[in-house]
């Protein structure tokens, strides 16, 4: 949730408006290959038409793992391709602990994670 004036598009200094409520975004790793399905809102600035898919819900409601997964896969509306890396602790290599998505510069926001218990040595 946002509180304040609300989101703005950076190239025209207008407020975004919603453009449709509840549209399926579906996250792939790196290699293309399934992820998540994520409920999410898609806003548009009414002067320029730039899109964001903003609003996702506190967690995916399927994921790639589950067996009715692909049979969610026609209601999806929108694929990020590429954008997500599953990270492990670069110590022990403890599991996918992150997931790596990249910043607004294109450069990941994450370099590298480490365990809870590698945090707390």
């Amino acid at each position: 949730m946002s509180y304040g004036p609300g989101y703005a598009c950076v190239g025209c200094m207008t407020t975004l408006r919603p453009r449709k409520n509840d549209v399926c975004v579906h996250i792939t790793m790196n290699d293309g290959s399934d992820y998540q399905l994520w409920q999410a809102d898609l806003w548009e600035c009414p002067d320029c038409g730039n899109q964001v898919i903003l609003g996702y819900g506190a967690q995916c409601w399927s994921a790639h793992w589950q067996s009715d997964f692909k049979s969610h896969l026609d209601k999806v509306d929108f694929t990020i391709n590429g954008k997500i890396k599953a990270l492990s602790c670069e110590h022990c290599d403890d599991g996918v602990i992150a997931i790596q998505v990249p910043g607004y510069d294109g450069e990941a926001d994450v370099d590298f994670v480490n365990c809870e218990y590698c945090n707390d040595s």
